[in-house]
């Protein structure tokens, strides 16, 4: 099992990338079109820094020994949330990022020991605190690529593809269309997924 010092340096790695990235974009680039249908880049940074904030939220209502929304009010709140996000500036959308991403690397520094196994609720499950370690980390990598400059999979730390490709593999059956034929399942070809019957 990954240390909890190691699981932070991951995220904090994964961090420094991304705003490296983030950061040279201009005003125009950001306002780009992102590879998600409908968002812009300057989407998938907002949601990014909304998803820090929520990470937070959460952290300090679990050491009230409360429980919070992830986002205030579910999915349509996530989503107003970003739109309204992403009205401001270029500048003041980079530096939200920069603020949240920094106040959640803080908060998990200064947590006691005991706090990582405290309950938090997302909009799908439950996690521990330190559970969301993870989560954040994929939430970074995979929309570092989200961003469309040049961040591929390829770039993804080895580390990162050890914890979430055997993950993943274990999620695709959930991820079958409900108008799938049953007897179709996921078989990795030459690296890529595809469709193919449960016989091949």
């Amino acid at each position: 099992m990954t240390s909890l010092g190691a699981e932070l340096d991951q995220v904090r790695d994964s961090n420094a990338r991304l705003l490296a990235t983030v950061s040279g974009l201009d005003g125009s680039e950001l306002r780009d079109a992102s590879p998600l249908p409908g968002w812009s880049r300057a989407h998938v940074v907002v949601h990014l820094a909304r998803n820090a904030d929520a990470q937070l939220r959460m952290i300090d209502a679990a050491l009230r020994g409360e429980s919070v929304e992830q986002y205030p009010g579910g999915e349509q709140g996530r989503a107003r949330e970003i739109e309204q996000g992403v009205t401001a500036d270029a500048e003041s959308i980079v530096a939200g990022l920069v603020a949240s991403m920094a106040a959640l690397e803080q908060r998990w520094a200064t947590l006691p020991e005991q706090a990582w196994e405290l309950e938090t609720v997302t909009l799908r499950f439950r996690r521990t605190v330190r559970e969301g370690i993870a989560a954040r980390w994929r939430e970074v990598e995979i929309h570092h690529v989200d961003l469309g400059c040049g961040y591929g999979p390829a770039a993804w730390p080895v580390e990162f593809v050890g914890v979430f490709l055997e993950r993943s593999i274990a999620r695709l059956p959930s991820r079958l269309p409900a108008a799938q034929e049953p007897s179709l399942r996921w078989r990795l070809v030459d690296r890529w997924w595809r469709w193919c019957p449960a016989f091949c």
